[in-house]
């Protein structure tokens, strides 16, 4: 990504040899289907470690139940706070609100039918599943680490977070792409848009081709 582009140039590389793979997201799996069939309000996909957040996902969910009574979250994934998190839910007895669905082979289903992916991860690099979810329609509210903001643009195609552990910030973000549809629309096409234009199979294609002649020149 683009820190690790930086930091090579100003350790005296070429730009000019330096080629951004990010990996390619299939665009014909992982696509929007209709507005209407986005029942789940809020999805979490990860590991089930703090790195990640899990945690502060439920905890954001809890506070937007003050607004949202029904609101509906669910949880891909697996990991050491699988049992934990679970524990919670039932302890502050939001089973009808929060699914634990742990690991599946077809999260594109999932992406399809939410309308907001948060990730308060404390560190990542540039996550494919927040373009794939991009990808689904989904928009992403994720906190401003590792190469992230590539890909997710403030209040263009998804809301960033400076700080992992601002769940205030998180709720605030999550509420108003609920609220209001109209932001939450224009944020989902430009998200769809990037992802088709620089994350696509074709892209990623391009990038491999221009990777290929320029070793063909040396």
């Amino acid at each position: 990504g683009s820190k690790v582009t930086n930091f090579l140039i100003d350790n005296s590389i070429s730009k000019n040899k330096i080629f951004e793979y990010p990996g390619s997201v299939d665009t014909l799996r992982f696509n929007f289907k209709n507005y209407n069939e986005k029942d789940i309000d809020i999805l979490f996909v990860g590991t089930f470690r703090r790195l990640k957040g899990p945690d502060r996902v439920l905890k954001i969910v809890y506070n937007l139940l003050g607004y949202f009574p029904n609101i509906k979250s669910c949880f891909l994934g697996n990991g050491y706070l699988y049992n934990t998190i679970k524990e919670e839910v039932k302890s502050l007895h939001m089973e009808n609100n929060v699914s634990i669905i742990g690991y599946v082979n077809n999260p594109e289903q999932y992406y399809q039918r939410s309308k907001v992916l948060i990730m308060p991860s404390r560190s990542e690099g540039l996550s494919m599943a927040m373009l794939e979810a991009m990808s689904c329609g989904c928009v992403p509210v994720v906190s401003n680490v590792g190469n992230m903001t590539d890909a997710a643009w403030h209040n263009i195609n998804a809301m960033v977070v400076e700080d992992y552990m601002d769940i205030d910030t998180f709720t605030k973000y999550a509420k108003e792409l609920l609220v209001d549809k109209t932001k939450w629309e224009s944020l989902s096409i430009k998200g769809c848009q990037l992802v088709r234009e620089k994350y696509s199979v074709e892209a990623m294609a391009e990038i491999f081709e221009n990777i290929l002649r320029f070793g063909e020149n040396i």
